[in-house]
């Protein structure tokens, strides 16, 4: 999924930005982590230039070949391979991830998510002059969903949402780079709320798949629907949107990961509180109570 949004903590960020330019404070691991075998997947990008250039989109592979990370990053036309290690940093005693590709190198950050799949966030420079601002790109896990047939015809422009991201066809209910292809709404949500995107467009990507009938419910690989997807992520507006137009706050979750497998939305968002108090979820919390019922 393209995603979703979390606002970080204050001590991972300032972490994460100290690790970017102060790389000597990293140690590389004497034992495997565990984030070698939960790392591997496939991603969608989101990213920025150095010093708030463009935006961009794009994906990615990550896969583990004898202990060793490998990456494949496609942004536009350009394919590149990398490696990553997973990496302590002293303060904090943190775990970072540092990609590292020919002419420059990225540090990330690891977010894990109750349904215990990988998500990145990483400032990246490039090799030599240092930028005043770092690069920014998000990685978010994409569901690897069965292409309908091996000789349709490439979408066309006129179904491009995003440069490197297509319509699979004129429904918007799906949306492809190419290579993986996912649900538009639960995509479009992870999309919302980033800095390098248009929030109008993206609700309007969102708003014109659900006019065009796609299941508002319809979660992704890992089980997460959108109105999932919204409350882990703490999106009200989102959350009331998608309860407007008929998503279900009484649909089980179907996860892997037993702490959350089968609960609906109000479990799901109780259970969101106890484990990450800091986060001021009472705004999701009203707009999804309004629709319980006593």
């Amino acid at each position: 999924m393209f995603g979703i949004h979390m606002t970080k903590p204050i001590i991972a960020t300032s972490l994460l930005l100290f690790a970017a330019v102060h790389g000597s404070t990293l140690a590389a691991d004497s034992e495997p982590s565990m984030l070698h075998t939960m790392l591997p997947g496939h991603y969608a990008i989101v990213g920025q230039m150095p010093d708030g250039g463009e935006a961009y989109t794009g994906s990615a592979q990550i896969t583990l070949n004898e202990g060793v990370l490998e990456l494949t990053r496609t942004i536009g036309t350009q394919t590149v391979s990398g490696t990553g290690t997973v990496e302590h940093a002293k303060i904090g005693e943190a775990e970072v991830v540092r990609l590292r590709w020919p002419g420059h190198n990225a540090t990330c950050l690891h977010r894990l998510d109750l349904d215990n799949y990988s998500r990145l966030s990483c400032y990246w420079t490039p090799d030599g002059q240092p930028p005043k601002q770092p690069g920014l790109e998000a990685y978010f896990p994409t569901a690897n969903w069965p292409q309908a047939a091996t000789d349709k015809e490439p979408a066309s422009s006129a179904n491009e949402i995003m440069p490197g991201l297509q319509l699979t066809d004129e429904t918007g209910c799906y949306v492809t780079d190419g290579d993986f292809v996912t649900p538009t709404i639960v995509l479009m949500t992870g999309a919302y709320n980033r800095p390098s995107l248009d929030n109008g467009e993206v609700l309007g990507i969102i708003n014109t798949a659900i006019a065009a009938g796609c299941r508002i419910d319809e979660a992704d690989e890992m089980g997460m629907s959108p109105l999932n997807a919204a409350i882990l992520y703490n999106e009200p507006e989102l959350v009331a949107l998608f309860l407007r137009n008929g998503a279900d706050p009484y649909l089980k979750i179907s996860s892997a990961k037993p702490s959350i497998d089968q609960l609906n939305s109000f479990e799901f968002l109780e259970l969101l509180g106890k484990s990450m108090p800091t986060i001021d979820r009472a705004i999701s919390k009203r707009e999804l109570w309004r629709y319980r019922e006593e």
